[in-house]
């Protein structure tokens, strides 16, 4: 189990258990169809019936995880009060980002951060 795996769990539940609760089978249906390239199977898109089953299928075919939370955006920003769960969703990447050492850039002689979220 990874450092991160805690923080993603809890993000996935909140963002799933939002979603479940206030988006109707057609955002679903929306969402599977957004993403249709990446189930990249049509029987398996008739399988998925709440949002816990398709981002278990983006979980799987590796496109959103510890890694990438990214894909998560485009579901939170149909919800009611999304500030909330976008504000987890950017604090999980920089503090993805900020644990995974990197080796800096160096430009002209000056130190340029490999951060995205160095503004704290």
């Amino acid at each position: 189990m990874s450092d991160f795996a805690r923080d993603y769990s809890e993000l996935r539940n909140k963002v799933v258990h939002s979603a479940d609760n206030h988006l109707s089978k057609d955002h679903l249906k929306c969402f599977i169809s957004k993403f249709q390239s990446v189930i990249n199977s049509k029987r398996r898109s008739n399988y998925i019936n709440n949002f816990s089953d398709l981002i278990t299928v983006l979980e799987n075919r590796g496109y959103i995880g510890e890694a990438d939370v990214g894909p998560f955006e485009p579901i939170v920003t149909q919800l009611p009060n999304c500030d909330i769960l976008k504000e987890m969703i950017y604090d999980y990447k920089c503090y993805r980002d900020r644990s995974i050492p990197r080796r800096p850039y160096v430009s002209h002689g000056k130190l340029i951060s490999t951060h995205l979220c160095d503004d704290f």
